[in-house]
């Protein structure tokens, strides 16, 4: 029976190389952000982060429409593979293929969407009392996205052109996607979605207009707490 593995979470890397041994960790990046994405959207219910979500699969949706219009093959390894990386997957066969098309990278497109609409979001619409914060948590997010992308060049999962396009086409998505949720998404329909039954029932929320949310509710629940506790 010919069988092959969900290359869903299915890294390799030479055995041996430590740089190849940290970057197929890396490359792992985008199953954490969802699983983190799925984690705020259930503990803080904001509007906002389910629409970046949202754009977020929609930017996975666009990379595979182009993969399957241009159809370029991923690159052929020049190394021979002895150790294998899986989480979850079930590994039938020790035969280790690259399968799928290449052009654009899917993890390149992924992080750099991901940090790219992080970033604006941080200095247009996000207020901190010292936006140096700013700066480092932007310099991570790049640094993070670089790395994930550099592993799929490193790893030969993709051509160095391939990683380049998935870059460009990610950052591009980004702006777009936060152009689109802040001037056409929030202005017509984050209201008319929050007063919607179904949005009060799961207790959806928009807490962009609060100038730093986390102190506010600090503040509220001590008030809370201190006033019945007199009581």
């Amino acid at each position: 029976m010919d069988r092959k593995p969900v290359s869903l979470t299915y890294v390799v890397y030479e055995k041996g190389d430590i740089l190849g041994f940290i970057l197929a960790y890396s490359s792992l990046c985008p199953i954490f952000l969802i699983v983190a994405y799925t984690s705020i959207i259930l503990s803080r219910r904001e509007l906002i982060i389910i629409f970046t979500l949202i754009g977020q699969l929609l930017n996975e949706v666009f990379n595979g429409i182009i993969k399957n219009i241009i159809k370029e093959p991923r690159p052929e390894s020049n190394f021979q593979i002895h150790d294998l990386f899986f989480f979850f997957n079930i590994i039938f066969t020790n035969q280790a293929a690259i399968s799928g098309y290449g052009m654009p990278s899917s993890h390149s497109q992924f992080m750099f969407f991901f940090a790219t609409y992080c970033i604006i979001y941080m200095f247009l619409k996000l207020k901190m009392k010292n936006n140096i914060w700013k700066y480092i948590l932007s310099i991570v997010l790049i640094c993070l996205a670089t790395t994930v992308a550099f592993s799929r060049y490193y790893l030969y999962y993709h051509s160095a052109k391939q990683v380049l396009t998935g870059i460009t086409i990610g950052i591009i998505s980004g702006i777009c996607w936060f152009y689109i949720v802040n001037n056409i998404i929030r202005p017509k329909w984050f209201r008319p979605i929050l007063e919607h039954p179904i949005s009060k029932f799961f207790l959806l929320q928009d807490s962009e207009n609060i100038d730093n949310v986390f102190v506010w509710e600090y503040e509220e629940r001590m008030k809370y707490y201190f006033e019945n506790k007199e009581k």
